[in-house]
């Protein structure tokens, strides 16, 4: 029985720390669709994660909780606003007549990215990230760096789709290749210390790969 409890606190643990390792991107706008600019943003309660909105009103957390609870505090009419993030990884609140309004996306359209990439460095429109970009970028895990990447796709699942690749196999998972070994499981990106990398490049086509290649590839360089 004791070893069952040690077992389950150990996955508890496991899985709360996976769970904040995602990124959370918003946009804050008024009524006239104009960015709110140096507006405080507070993510969770019980240890809460603090930043403001840049000069085109994007905020970003990038150890994020996505189950967790926005809070935007209104000083004007000191109201507090609670803004369930619901498993979504990108969101535009608009602040209209002292309410709150909240579009929820799971995949960033043209406008979105268009706003948030002036917050990011250049690397997100590379395919291939080098070892003093990923030292540039804080991420804390390999999932937060491929959001970096155009064209790429992660989920709140940890899910990667490699957008522009074309797939002959059932699958969207991509081929990812480590230090030359092949694997499809998706999971083992979450396993990769981001101290270790010292390349990451994300191929749309990769003919040198086959079939294995239909769906992109990941191909990630580490100091072994």
């Amino acid at each position: 029985m004791r070893t069952i409890c040690l077992l389950l606190g150990f996955c508890w643990i496991f899985t709360s720390a996976a769970a904040q390792n995602d990124t959370l991107t918003g946009v804050l706008r008024d009524k006239n669709d104009l960015p709110i600019k140096g507006f405080s943003v507070i993510l969770g309660k019980d240890n809460p994660l603090k930043t403001k909105t840049n000069k085109r009103g994007v905020f970003m957390f990038n150890r994020a909780d996505l189950q967790d609870t926005l809070y935007i505090h209104l000083k004007k009419s000191k109201k507090d606003f609670a803004v369930p993030v619901n498993g979504h990884p990108y969101l535009t609140i608009t602040i209209f007549n002292e309410e709150v309004n909240t579009l929820y996306q799971t995949e960033a359209d043209a406008d979105f990215m268009e706003l948030i990439n002036f917050n990011r460095n250049k690397m997100q429109s590379s395919d291939v990230i080098t070892k003093s970009q990923i030292v540039k970028s804080g991420c804390h895990d390999v999932l937060c760096l491929l959001r970096r990447v155009g064209g790429v796709q992660v989920n709140s699942d940890g899910s990667v789709i490699i957008r522009g690749s074309f797939s002959f196999v059932n699958s969207t998972d991509p081929l990812i290749v480590i230090d030359g070994v092949q694997m499809r499981d998706a999971g083992i990106l979450r396993t990769v210390p981001v101290e270790t990398i010292e390349q990451l490049t994300v191929l749309k086509e990769a003919g040198e790969y086959g079939v294995q290649g239909a769906n992109g590839v990941i191909v990630i360089k580490t100091t072994r």
